[in-house]
């Protein structure tokens, strides 16, 4: 039989007689965890960029209360608002409850009318010196938190921290013991200790 006579019985195809390129198994396993890993990675950069961007605060006490404190030295209300627990965001526009849009459009309106501008931070140091983390079952942490159920709904808080820093605002140098809270997973500035 020769080859037309094949094609032309319709047992082959002209498609069908030629190779058929396939990977080796050891390709297609290189290729499979190369995908795997290129969606992993989105998958991370994804997860990081909406963490950053839909949640506020700081991963340590010491961050939450130097950023809180810079900002509010250059009158960074969006700084501000980031780093402040529910507890300061009632201090900062006398009601409780705010939302964030709230307590930023009332601090940039107090700002303008006093005639204030953002600043810079390129003079501004924070150096830290001490802190000391209190949990629940401290008196500390309950002491803490009296003050806190004032203003604020303290079962979302699992732990306070109080925090010393050195602030030196590019005139001169103080240092402060500030309060921060933990809410979930991020820490939140509280209010400056006395």
């Amino acid at each position: 039989m020769d080859s037309e006579s094949i094609y032309d019985s319709g047992a082959l195809s002209p498609d069908e007689n030629k190779p058929i390129k396939s990977f080796s198994k050891r390709t297609k396993k290189t290729l499979k965890l190369l995908l795997s890993a290129a969606i992993g990675i989105g998958l991370a950069v994804a997860a990081i960029i909406i963490f950053r961007t839909a949640f506020t605060g700081a991963s340590t006490p010491e961050k939450a209360a130097a950023e809180y404190i810079k900002a509010s030295l250059i009158y960074d209300v969006d700084g501000m608002i980031d780093y402040s627990s529910p507890y300061n965001k009632t201090v900062l526009c006398g009601m409780s409850g705010a939302s964030d849009g709230y307590v930023k459009d009332y601090l940039k309106k107090a700002y303008e009318q006093a005639g204030t501008e953002t600043g810079s931070a390129e003079n501004i140091r924070i150096t830290h010196i001490d802190s000391v983390e209190y949990k629940e079952g401290d008196d500390r942490f309950e002491e803490y938190l009296q003050t806190y159920a004032e203003k604020a709904d303290r079962d979302e808080v699992s732990a306070v921290a109080r925090v010393t820093l050195a602030v030196y605002n590019g005139k001169k140098e103080s240092t402060h013991v500030y309060l921060a809270v933990k809410i979930g997973p991020a820490w939140y500035y509280f209010y400056t200790a006395k």
